[in-house]
């Protein structure tokens, strides 16, 4: 049953991030460079948390990762700057997400943080 939930939340996740990065395209959408910087900041928050449950499904399905597993301390140093980067551009841009952005970064960057502190 969490397996089936944690593919909800992936595909939940990059279907909000490809609707959000399609609306750019759309006419009546201001084109200004903090409206893109907002967008890309959307993208790298649901990256990173996508990662995040990706790998939590993967090591369900594997059955966990070795003590200090060199790929996954990879997985958590590009999850924690992915998240990172997202909150910065998060702070510089602006929209209708920008609060949602930079929560869901801010979240990424402590669930991250805390991981890799208990590896």
């Amino acid at each position: 049953m969490d397996i089936f939930v944690v593919l909800v939340v992936i595909v939940t996740l990059v279907l909000s991030s490809v609707l959000v990065t399609s609306s750019l395209w759309r006419a009546d959408m201001p084109r200004s460079w903090r409206t893109r910087v907002q967008v890309g900041a959307w993208v790298l928050s649901a990256a990173s948390a996508a990662l995040f449950f990706g790998t939590t499904l993967w090591a369900r399905i594997m059955g966990g990762f070795p003590y200090y597993d060199p790929t996954l301390m990879a997985i958590y140093t590009c999850g924690f700057f992915t998240a990172l980067l997202g909150l910065v551009l998060g702070a510089f841009g602006v929209g209708r997400i920008r609060l949602s952005v930079v929560a869901l970064s801010v979240t990424m960057v402590f669930v991250w943080a805390v991981l890799g502190a208990s590896e």
